[in-house]
Formats: structure tokens, sequence, C-alpha cells
């Protein structure tokens, strides 16, 4: 089983980004793909999920959205040919961010910190100017920009981010920012 994730572009406030997924995933089920009806759970009250699964669990499309962050995204989990095949009905329907767009965004993280961590969701492969992005942003002078980039590390689990992950937890003075940055040290050293 593979996982893709695509991130939305759109404001998170901005309904009409997901109702234009929902037409989209109904589109799906016009292309005999056979799903359950969709679950939505509230993580919390700034964090929901929606799935839709096919009863044998070999497909399972996920709509993740984050208040906090903020950002929307997708993922689609099954065997790679059946998840590709998703994808390309999906793609060309929906206003998904490039990589080299997230790349932009996140090389400014003192604008919108949150944008590291989009980046990490919409990397699907290693890249070394993604890894530099995420690596700069462990050094940020602020601590909010650190705790967005172990957030991204975690997500990645890349191990060539452990010897940045030490250095910055070993130097943290936040608190919080140390406890994100050794659990994605512990995640990326998993990974190895």
């Amino acid at each position: 089983m593979i996982t893709r994730t695509r991130v939305l572009k759109g404001k998170i406030s901005d309904t009409n980004v997901s109702q234009v997924f929902y037409r989209s995933v109904a589109s799906l089920l016009a292309a005999d793909f056979h799903f359950e009806a969709p679950v939505l759970t509230a993580i919390s009250n700034t964090f929901t999920v929606t799935s839709w699964h096919r009863p044998d669990d070999s497909l399972e499309i996920q709509l993740v959205e984050d208040d906090a962050m903020p950002a929307r995204w997708f993922s689609v989990v099954g065997r790679q040919a059946e998840a590709d095949h998703v994808l390309s009905i999906l793609e060309p329907q929906l206003p998904i961010w490039p990589l080299d767009e997230l790349e932009k965004k996140a090389s400014l993280p003192a604008i919108d910190p949150g944008a590291v961590t989009r980046l990490a969701l919409g990397a699907e492969e290693y890249s070394d100017n993604t890894f530099e992005i995420i690596a700069r942003a462990l050094r940020s002078r602020k601590a909010e920009i650190r705790i967005a980039a172990a957030m991204a590390t975690g997500v990645l689990r890349w191990p060539q981010f452990v010897p940045g992950l030490q250095t910055a937890a070993e130097k943290e003075p936040n608190e919080a920012a140390k406890r994100v940055l050794q659990r994605a040290l512990e995640a990326c050293q998993g990974a190895e």
C-alpha cells in the first residue's frame, strides 16, 4: 500500500474547495469505484478528516482540513496502480499546489510558518531543494518556524534530517519546540 498526498489551494474558510472535492469524489463513484458512505471525524474544533473507503479497505481517500495550520489536503491510500488511477481522475478537477510553488512559499516562512509544513505534505519523494528549505527553517530564530520545520521533518521522515534535528534539539531554548524537535528526530531515526 502506498500513500499519495496533494495539498489543495484556497483559503481554509473557502467551502467551495471542499465542495469541488466532494463532487470530484462523486465522479469516482460514476467511474465504478465503490466506496462506503463518507465518514467525518472531528479530531478537534480545528481539525477534521473526511474519509471514503472500500468495504475491503483496499483503497481509501481522506480529506483533511486543519484550520490551525491552515491547510487542506487529501491522501489516497491503496495499491500503487489504483492510487495513481484515482489521482489521474481527481487531479484535473482540483486546485492543487505544485511542489515548486509550495517550495517558494516555504522559502519565506516568516510570512507563513505553516507553509513549511504544507511543503512537507506536498513532497512525495526526497529532493535537495525541499530538504534545504526545511533544514534552513529548522535553524530559524523564531520558535514558531522551528516548530513548523520540525513538524515537516516528522511528516517526511527523511533520515537526512537526523543530524540537523539532533543539533536543533540540543540547542533549542523553547520547551514546546524542543518536544516537537525530539519527536521529529525519533520519527526520522525510525526511518533509517
